[in-house]
This record gives C-alpha cells, structure tokens and sequence, in this order.
C-alpha cells in the first residue's frame, strides 16, 4: 500500500464500524519529510445524531469519542503528533 491508501484505512475502519463515514477533500502525507495535511468531512456521525436527540443543535464541537479515535488513529499512522 502507498502511504495515502495506509492512512485511509483509519476512517474505512470508521465507516466500517458505523461510526461516521469519511469523505477525503485532500491528503498529504510524506512520512520521509514529516508532513501532513488532511481536509475531511465527517458525515453521519453517530455521535452528533445522540448529541442532537439529547440536546439539540450546538454552536460547539460535541464529537469528542470520534475526534479522540481520529486524532489517536493520524498520530500513530504518522509517526507525528496530529492534532485536529
């Protein structure tokens, strides 16, 4: 596997799961000059829709589990320290 393909199997395994399906706008990834980029939308996340039945619409972040996972899952895959 290329690098890119390597990294997608984190949001596969969270599709896979249910969890939240991820669309790639973009990814760059270079584990030989240390870089990364990634723009991706979360769609059908399981953890907003119990956010909105619970307490309804937020002007704040409330995907903290997924965000955790996805931040655990980059930093690993990368070799980095990935923040989102």
């Amino acid at each position: 596997l290329n690098e890119h393909d390597a990294f997608m199997a984190g949001p596969q395994m969270h599709a896979i799961r249910g969890m939240v399906q991820v669309q790639a706008n973009q990814l760059n990834l270079s584990h030989n000059k240390k870089q990364f980029y990634a723009d991706l939308n979360w769609l059908n996340s399981f953890e907003a829709d119990v956010h909105l039945e619970h307490f309804g619409l937020s002007d704040e972040p409330s995907c903290w589990m997924l965000l955790g996972y996805a931040c655990g899952y980059s930093s690993f895959a990368t070799g980095m320290t990935i923040i989102y």
